[in-house]
């Protein structure tokens, strides 16, 4: 089956693991399956390289213990649906290894590959994770020490190709364009309404006794970065100097008034810089990555996957799988 980007059916819904990788896909699409029979061991196929069911069940392995964790809180045995939570755990390991099997697909066609050292690092990642394994996690997962290797062969390559197709994004985002200001906003639906405002600025130093008394926003300090607010109002906010006030500022949705506090908040320059480059980072990537997706060929084997479930007496406490990569590769 062709993947189809256009068509939702497998959605991630975040990366834990992959800091390098949130927010890409494996096209987002429907499975329809043309009849092809595969090995109850193999997932699925993408570009005719096997996926197996054990390396499925490694990610599933993690991710309950990641995504069943959140914020310190233990989901498991708490106030939710277990089901639901074990189908969407289900769901998103699925999901990631897909997409994991794609940038390798992709990789090949670019022909990169792993250096001697990477190889050697999966080896070692490898006998360590292995080590840590329970045999309650090694029965339920039902991999072996050179086919971990081997999903640590694919993590890195993954991760590499999406460095090497992102290079040169860091020094893509200036000060100015990222620029967040810290200020006062008065806004006010009523054209009527806001000429009142218009007029009482005019003759009165107090924005914020105004604002507090007129606003129709939940709050009347806030901070704006590019893109935050209508045009019209960047246009005109991001030309004014600290405790300098706008004129009344129309737009579509209605009519602002702003006061600047801090022109440049740095702190939060510096969060936008990294928010926006890593938005450049993702962009960049997936002109090639959906190009590759677009003629990529993908079975399932939904009837193993079928088979695989959560709700199983196995203890599987293992969660390290993908923090020993980051320790490994210093990232």
């Amino acid at each position: 089956m062709k993947l189809n980007r256009k068509h939702v059916g497998v959605l991630m819904a975040g990366c834990i693991c992959a800091t390098m990788l949130n927010g890409c896909r494996i096209g987002n699409t429907e499975f329809i399956l043309k009849e092809k029979k595969m090995s109850s061991d193999v997932a699925f196929t993408l570009d005719g390289e096997e996926c197996e069911i054990d390396e499925v069940k490694l990610y599933l392995a993690n991710y309950k213990n990641l995504y069943g964790t959140s914020y310190g809180v233990d989901l498991w045995g708490k106030d939710y649906d277990e089901s639901k939570l074990r189908e969407y755990i289900k769901k998103i390991s699925l999901s990631e290894i897909e997409r994991i099997y794609a940038i390798n697909g992709l990789a090949k066609q670019q022909e990169v590959e792993l250096s001697e050292s990477e190889n050697q690092k999966a080896e070692e990642m490898a006998n360590e994770y292995y080590e840590s394994l329970t045999d309650d996690e090694l029965e339920f997962t039902g991999i072996s020490l050179k086919h971990l290797t081997e999903a640590y062969k694919h993590y890195i390559l993954a991760q590499k190709v999406y460095k090497m197709m992102t290079e040169g994004v860091n020094e893509e985002v200036s000060d100015d364009e990222a620029r967040v200001m810290e200020v006062q906003m008065i806004f006010i639906k009523d054209k009527s309404q806001a000429e009142i405002v218009k007029e009482k600025l005019s003759g009165s130093s107090d924005f914020a006794a105004i604002g507090t008394s007129y606003n129709e926003n939940d709050s009347l300090e806030t901070f704006i970065a590019r893109g935050d607010y209508p045009k019209e109002v960047e246009d005109v906010v991001f030309n004014l100097d600290n405790d300098a006030e706008s004129d009344m500022i129309e737009t579509e949705e209605g009519y602002y008034f702003v006061k600047v506090i801090n022109k440049f908040d740095e702190q939060k320059t510096r969060e936008n810089i990294e928010k926006i480059r890593l938005q450049k980072q993702k962009a960049q990537f997936d002109d090639s990555y959906d190009a590759y997706i677009d003629s990529a060929v993908f079975h399932l084997n939904q009837d193993a996957l079928d088979e695989i479930t959560l709700d199983t007496d196995y203890e599987l406490t293992t969660d390290s799988f993908f923090s020993i990569y980051k320790q490994k590769m210093g990232e």
